[in-house]
């Protein structure tokens, strides 16, 4: 089970959800906290649908910055138990074993500082709701030591041990993190730049004996200057491989400047067209080759997105103490450029012809995809002699044995000679 938190400073571009939602595909998490979504009312069912996620809540902001949203999946059963422009606190089960239940409290700490002894005193009072394993995670605010922060002003001992004293009156343990250091980057030049681990994950014993290992990702983002973090609080458990896909045609495929190249050149180095078989043996040599292009160099959306966000960290974690480089603004933008492709991806498999910009990618085209897959799947097949193919082999061996028979029963076919008998005139 994975938990997603992130500062989103703000969900009203439809790049920041592009991303949130990217974000929620790569790693299927069960519970999703977002703070700073700068909405006003707390009504979330867009964002429910557009990050493909079972239910939602939303605290509305009562001015420009600020707001909450928690969104879950089908994989676990949420019930709300407190909420304020703090904190959302819900009790969570899995679907699976409802006997087994945990508390995970989305924080968003004060800004100012000296409003932050209400994070301290709104953690305190959250302890004493509950006695059960606990998982807390989100932006704090504020650090646990100075070594979490990087240039700017250093921070008094004094400002950090409200923090410390809430930690420890919780029983939290700091859970650490995988990745570069810092959580926000003010992403100024020279020595105006700032870093600061900002957001973390904090659990009680009780939470790590129920779990186990709790690891946290810091995971780069490019619309906030907040990464991300993934909690993994179970093992992951990989999928069974699923059978070699037939070759299809991707609509993004014409975003890659070597896309036209590649047809052009495969099309003008194959034999001639003068009938239907020049035809297809053309078509068939485009497809080929669009399949090794599609494997070395096109390659897959979401690894590639994947390793762009690594990099991304990889670049970022080289200039701690610098600017923004050259090569992490190339990065950003072809990570913007991936997820253009992956939308463009999820449009084809739903066959919507009207997705809207803002509302990209959302949980009704999936649907609309699932919705093809199960309308398209062949559950049986009728022979010549009246009896049933049911199984995947006997399927495809009736399906196999049509089109041999229907394509063969016509030795040559001449494309001058089928024009002319249908297009006579206007």
């Amino acid at each position: 089970m994975k938990i997603l938190s992130l500062n989103c400073r703000g969900l009203g571009q439809p790049e920041a959800v592009r991303e949130v939602r990217s974000l929620c595909q790569l790693h299927c998490p069960a519970v999703v906290f977002l703070s700073e979504t700068h909405y006003f009312d707390n009504r979330v069912d867009g964002l429910v649908r557009s990050l493909g996620m079972e239910g939602g809540l939303g605290v509305g902001s009562l001015s420009r910055g600020g707001g909450l949203a928690l969104f879950w999946s089908r994989e676990v059963v949420v019930n709300l138990e407190s909420y304020d422009k703090l904190h959302i606190d819900v009790t969570v089960r899995q679907a699976t074993n409802t006997s087994m239940a945990w508390r995970f409290t989305g924080f968003y700490g004060e800004s100012r500082k000296e409003l932050r002894h209400r994070n301290w005193e709104c953690l305190q009072f959250l302890k004493n709701q509950s006695s059960l394993p606990w998982l807390c995670a989100g932006d704090f605010n504020e650090v646990l030591a100075a070594s979490e922060q990087f240039g700017g002003l250093i921070r008094p001992e004094r400002q950090m041990d409200g923090f410390r004293t809430a930690v420890s009156d919780c029983g939290f343990v700091d859970l650490g993190f995988i990745g570069l250091p810092y959580t926000w980057d003010n992403r100024q030049q020279g020595d105006r730049n700032v870093k600061v681990r900002l957001d973390r994950g904090l659990a009680n014993a009780s939470f790590l004996d129920l779990f186990r290992e709790v690891k946290v990702w810091h995971i780069q983002t490019t619309e906030s200057d907040h990464c991300c973090l993934i909690l993994e609080c179970l093992p992951h458990v990989s999928c069974n491989r699923r059978k070699k896909k037939n070759f299809r045609y991707e609509n993004m495929w014409c975003r890659d400047p070597s896309y036209m190249v590649l047809i052009r050149d495969t099309w003008d180095g194959a034999d001639g067209a003068a009938d239907l078989n020049g035809v297809q043996n053309r078509l068939g040599k485009i497809q080929g080759s669009l399949q090794d292009w599609e494997h070395n160099v096109f390659g897959s959306v979401r690894k590639t997105l994947a390793n762009l966000r690594k990099d991304l960290e990889h670049e970022r974690g080289r200039s701690l103490d610098s600017r923004p480089s050259r090569k992490e603004h190339q990065l950003m933008a072809r990570i913007s450029e991936m997820l253009s492709r992956e939308e463009i991806m999820e449009k084809q498999r739903s066959r919507i012809d009207w997705l809207k910009d803002g509302d990209r990618n959302t949980a009704l085209f999936q649907a609309k995809a699932r919705e093809r897959a199960k309308r398209n799947k062949i559950s049986v097949l009728k022979r010549d002699d009246g009896s049933l193919a049911t199984s995947q082999d006997e399927l495809e061996s009736v399906a196999i044995e049509f089109y041999k028979n229907l394509f063969t029963a016509q030795n040559e076919l001449r494309v001058r000679r089928l024009f002319s008998s249908t297009c006579q005139g206007k």
